[in-house]
């Protein structure tokens, strides 16, 4: 089965497609609608499922769908996905949507659902059983030359760490994989807190909201549940994020002005910080 994947974030095309091809799926990856509607009328091998962000620059949401459905075969499913649940009419010319971070395993229901109301032959890969998680189960075979990790330090990552898709995660890759894997999430989200920090200073909430949107789609893919609670908060009250409540704030007072905004990022990146101790501690173990 092969998928294509259309997403401007760098690191979430990355994640998806390397939790995708730990699925034994073949994944190609394109960073705009413009590009995928190119490869769909370019390429003679077509995709069995589409993939789509609908929070992109360009062409996205109903309008890449109506764009891509012309050069698409019957029996070719497309997906709507972002990391915030949109208007009703954003997806309507979807076949699904699914909401970031998501299991694989909603995934495979999906397609099989989708295939089962076109009237398509099920494919048995995605009807199989995998373990309710965001890759399958620490059951499952582990491939040649990988090996498992020890038990993780569930009172150590408590809120930061989500333990389940970790351990999953290292069920399917080797350690050294493993860490670049987080390393890339964390350095990601680092430089995107500078760029928010700059953004909050010239007052542009928009692409302040942007930014904080890819930090948090990009670590909930891999369980960082801190990062993606501060990131998901950032995100929905964009540069007024930190200030106080009018309960809160002092008499005559309108706001905290760059200064909360400043204090909330911090924490952003405290957080970033103390989920690399606690990789960095596992992979010294």
């Amino acid at each position: 089965m092969l998928f294509l994947v259309v997403d401007d974030d760098a690191l979430s095309r990355e994640l998806l497609t390397l939790l995708l091809d730990l699925e034994g799926y073949a994944v190609e990856a394109v960073a705009s609608g413009e590009e995928a509607i190119s490869r769909m009328a370019s390429s003679s091998d077509s995709p069995d499922v589409i993939l789509a962000d609908i929070q992109m620059p360009g062409i996205a949401g109903d309008a890449l769908a109506r764009a891509l459905r012309p050069s698409m075969p019957p029996g070719t499913l497309l997906f709507a996905m972002s990391g915030s649940r949109p208007e009703a009419d954003a997806t309507r010319c979807f076949d699904g949507f699914l909401l970031k971070p998501f299991k694989i395993t909603e995934l495979q229901s999906m397609i099989s659902e989708g295939k089962a109301l076109a009237g398509g032959r099920k494919d048995p890969v995605t009807e199989t059983s995998v373990a309710e998680s965001a890759i399958p189960s620490a059951a499952a075979a582990r491939a040649p030359g990988k090996r498992a990790h020890g038990k993780p330090d569930a009172a150590q990552s408590d809120g930061i760490l989500d333990e389940e898709i970790y351990s999953k995660l290292s069920d399917l890759m080797p350690v050294e994989q493993l860490g670049q894997m987080y390393a890339m999430c964390i350095e990601d989200s680092r430089q995107r807190i500078t760029r928010m920090k700059t953004l909050a200073a010239a007052g542009d909430d928009a692409a302040f909201r942007s930014e904080a949107h890819a930090v948090k789609g990009g670590c909930g893919m891999i369980g960082a549940k801190e990062i993606y609670g501060l990131a998901e908060a950032a995100e929905n009250d964009g540069i007024a994020c930190g200030k106080p409540t009018k309960t809160a704030a002092k008499p005559g007072k309108t706001g905290a002005g760059t200064s909360g905004v400043t204090a909330a990022l911090d924490r952003l990146s405290l957080a970033c910080d103390r989920l690399e101790r606690i990789l960095v501690a596992r992979t010294r173990a």
